[in-house]
C-alpha cells in the first residue's frame, strides 16, 4: 500500500472511530447505488436513530498533500443528492481552495481541515498523520512589490506635513482583496446611414467590498493560482449585487432626457468601466479573483484609516484606502495573524 493510501486509510479509521464515540453506526468503504442507478464509493457512512427517524451522513476523506478544489465538493454534493443522504462532510489534511469553500457553503457541506480535525480528535492524535502545508489557494495575481518597498509609502503617509499630523502605524501586512472579474459582452448600433449591431467584449474587475471598478481591459486578464493563506477578506458583495448595480446605472442613463444630466451619468458609467452609448450589456462570465495589496492601519487620536498599496504596481490607491477604512476591523483581522 502506498504512503498516500496508508494516510487516507488511517484518516478514515480515525473519523469512523470518532463518529462511533458519538453514537453513530459506522461503516467504511461502502459501494452504494443511487436513485439514478449510478454506483458511488463512499469512504465513511454514519447513521444515527432517534426513535423517529434515521439520520445519515457521508464523510469524504482526503489525505492529499495539497488543498482540495471545488470538484471534490461538487462530486460529494452530487452523491448526496443521488443517495438522499442528509449531511456531507469533507475531511482534508491540507485544507481547501477558496472556490472549494464557497462551493461547500452553497451545497451545505461541512469542511473539516487540519484545525477542525485537531479540535475534534485531539492535537496529538492528528499530529501523528503527516499533513501537507497549510495553505489556501485562489485565483488571482501574485505580489510583485515587496513589503519593504511598499512600507515607504506607508511611512510617507503617516509622517504628516513637516511632522505635523503624524499618525501611528498600528498594523501592517499583506492582504488579498476579493474582486469580481466580469467578462462583459457589449452591443452597440453603429453606422451613419444604416445602423448595424456590433458586439465587443471587455473584462472589468469590481472589488467585492464596495463594487468600485479596479481594472478595465480589452483582453482577458492573465490570472493564475495564488496562495492567500489567512490574509484574504471575505466578499461582502455577490456577483449579482454588482450586476444589479451596473444595470441600474445604465437604466438611469437611458431614462435621463436632460443633456447635462445624461452626460454626467455617462461619465459616472465610465468610472465603472462602461462606455455609452450601448444597446445591450450581457454578463458572459464571472470569476472571483484575489488582488494583492500591502495595507497599513494608521491611528491618530483614536481615529483610524487604512493605507493601500497595489501589490503589483506599488502605487498607493486612495479609492481602495477609503473602502478598506470602512471595513477596518475586517482588514485588521486579515493582516494581523
Amino acid at each position: 500500500m502506498s504512503d498516500s493510501r496508508k494516510k487516507g486509510d488511517e484518516l478514515e479509521s480515525r473519523i469512523a472511530e470518532f463518529l462511533r464515540t458519538h453514537g453513530y453506526e459506522v461503516s467504511r468503504n461502502q459501494v452504494r447505488q443511487g436513485r439514478s442507478g449510478a454506483q458511488h464509493e463512499l469512504d465513511v457512512v454514519a447513521k444515527k436513530h432517534d426513535g423517529l427517524t434515521t439520520f445519515e451522513l457521508v464523510v469524504e476523506c482526503k489525505a492529499w498533500e495539497s488543498p482540495i478544489d471545488k470538484d471534490v465538493v461538487y462530486k460529494l454534493a452530487a452523491e448526496l443528492a443521488d443517495l438522499g443522504a442528509a449531511k456531507g462532510i469533507i475531511a482534508t489534511l491540507s485544507g481547501w481552495t477558496v472556490q472549494a469553500g464557497q462551493a461547500a457553503t452553497q451545497a451545505n457541506i461541512e469542511m473539516w481541515g487540519p484545525e477542525e480535525l485537531s479540535a475534534r480528535m485531539g492535537e496529538l492524535s492528528m499530529s501523528q498523520l503527516h499533513q501537507g502545508p497549510k495553505q489556501l489557494i485562489a485565483i488571482g495575481a501574485p505580489f510583485e512589490i515587496d513589503s519593504k518597498a511598499a512600507f515607504v509609502h506607508v511611512n510617507r503617509s503617516a509622517s504628516g506635513t513637516l511632522g505635523v499630523g503624524k499618525e501611528e502605524v498600528t498594523a501592517y501586512g499583506a492582504l488579498w482583496l476579493p474582486t469580481w472579474s466580469l467578462q462583459l459582452g457589449i452591443t452597440r448600433n453603429e453606422g451613419f446611414l444604416k445602423k448595424t449591431a456590433r458586439a465587443t467584449r471587455v473584462w472589468n474587475g469590481y472589488d467585492a467590498l464596495a463594487g468600485g471598478c479596479l481594472f478595465n481591459a480589452t483582453n482577458s486578464p492573465n490570472f493564475g493560482n495564488v496562495t492567500v493563506g489567512n490574509n484574504a477578506i471575505d466578499p461582502a458583495l455577490k456577483v449579482s449585487d454588482v450586476v444589479k448595480f451596473l444595470n441600474s446605472k445604465i437604466t438611469q442613463w437611458r431614462q435621463t432626457t436632460k443633456l447635462d444630466e445624461r452626460k454626467a451619468r455617462a461619465m459616472s458609467l465610465v468610472k465603472y468601466g462602461i462606455q455609452v452609448p450601448l444597446s445591450n450589456l450581457a454578463i458572459e462570465s464571472s470569476t472571483l479573483v484575489y488582488l494583492p495589496l500591502w495595507v497599513a492601519i494608521l491611528n491618530k487620536r483614536g481615529e483610524e484609516r487604512a493605507v493601500a498599496i497595489d501589490g503589483v504596481t506599488g502605487i498607493p490607491s486612495q479609492k481602495l484606502a477609503g473602502t478598506l477604512t470602512k471595513h477596518v476591523q475586517r482588514v485588521r483581522s486579515a493582516i494581523v495573524q
